[in-house]
């Protein structure tokens, strides 16, 4: 039986899953040596993924969706503030535990009408 807050995070983490999926893509796409331009609009997503993900209480219940959006935003913050130090290896990271999310979120009954699951883990390369 799912509790009422439960279904209610469930619910949320439906709303912001598609620009997750949007945000990893956009960031694993972009060839080096990266533009500051390019990675800006990455970075203001995560940061606002960040906020929803901590208003909506979905890093308790679903940690693997924290640690994605933390490596994106790690990733960006490589790029923008270090130079890209550690940027390969962040994205890395981030790719690795993307394809656990989406695994995780195709095989959860829960998650079934997430969006088009099948899209996105086969452009994850």
């Amino acid at each position: 039986m799912v509790r009422v807050g439960e279904d209610h995070r469930n619910l949320k983490l439906k709303e912001v899953f598609p620009r997750i999926d949007n945000a990893v893509q956009t960031l694993l796409r972009l060839k080096e040596p990266v533009a500051r331009e390019a990675v800006l609009p990455v970075w203001r997503e995560a940061q606002w993924l960040q906020e929803r993900i901590h208003h909506y209480d979905l890093a308790q219940c679903h940690p693997q969706v924290h640690e994605v959006v933390s490596f994106l935003s790690l990733s960006c913050f490589s790029l923008l503030y270090l130079e890209g130090e550690s940027f390969s290896t962040y994205r890395e990271e981030l790719r690795s535990r993307y394809k656990s999310l989406l695994r995780w979120v195709y095989f959860s009954p829960k998650f079934a009408t997430v969006g088009s699951v099948k899209r996105m883990s086969h452009s994850i390369s």
